[in-house]
């Protein structure tokens, strides 16, 4: 069974020439998220009720106490807070839909980096609705899941991200569930005022 696991291009910075050409990619793979194959029909089951076991484990998060979803996972300045992990996780998960709608219709698709820090900064503001972002969460989810199971013979096709190289469709799939629950742990242990460790 082949481990999802995130590609990095040589090193920080922009995908390496011979990649974005459609070349080999020298990537790194680090061993990480989730184990899927596209020719494996159990497998693709299994992060399919995975993705939904997660987006329900998520969603109660979005209607908490504002004073929990105040509290960061960390002590140090610049953590996030549970709130802005939350709309994080939400608007993550419609570029992930983005990109597996892409590697599903296009060619090769270019598939562009985020920079989360920066959306952040600029998106996430005292006035936005978390009970949208929410919202937005559970649909978004929900239409990864019917691409997944209505698009099988999209499973093996690939697009580049713009800093991590080739990316395929079902490791596109993987991502948005690791996603999910790494930043699903940050929200649980800051609501419940823990210290979130990795």
């Amino acid at each position: 069974m082949l481990l999802m696991a995130e590609r990095r291009a040589d090193g920080a910075g922009p995908l390496a020439p011979a990649a974005r050409e459609g070349g080999a990619c020298t990537a790194v793979v680090p061993r990480r998220w989730c184990r899927c194959r596209s020719d494996d029909n159990a497998t693709m089951d299994t992060l399919l009720a995975d993705l939904a076991a997660a987006r329900d484990a998520t969603l109660p998060f979005f209607a908490a106490d504002a004073a929990a979803l105040a509290r960061s996972y960390r002590p140090e300045a610049g953590k996030w807070t549970a709130r802005q992990m939350l709309f994080h996780i939400a608007d993550v998960e419609q570029v992930f839909l983005e990109r597996l709608r892409r590697i599903t219709a296009e060619a090769k698709p270019l598939l562009l980096a985020i920079d989360p820090d920066r959306w952040t900064t600029h998106l996430i503001h005292p006035a936005r609705d978390l009970r949208l972002a929410g919202e937005a969460f559970r649909v978004a989810r929900d239409q990864i899941i019917e691409l997944i199971r209505t698009t099988p013979a999209a499973h093996g096709r690939s697009g580049v991200h713009s800093e991590k190289g080739v990316l395929t469709f079902t490791e596109a799939a993987g991502k948005a569930l690791w996603h999910n629950r790494h930043h699903l742990g940050q929200v649980e242990a800051a609501v419940a005022g823990r210290v979130w460790t990795a």
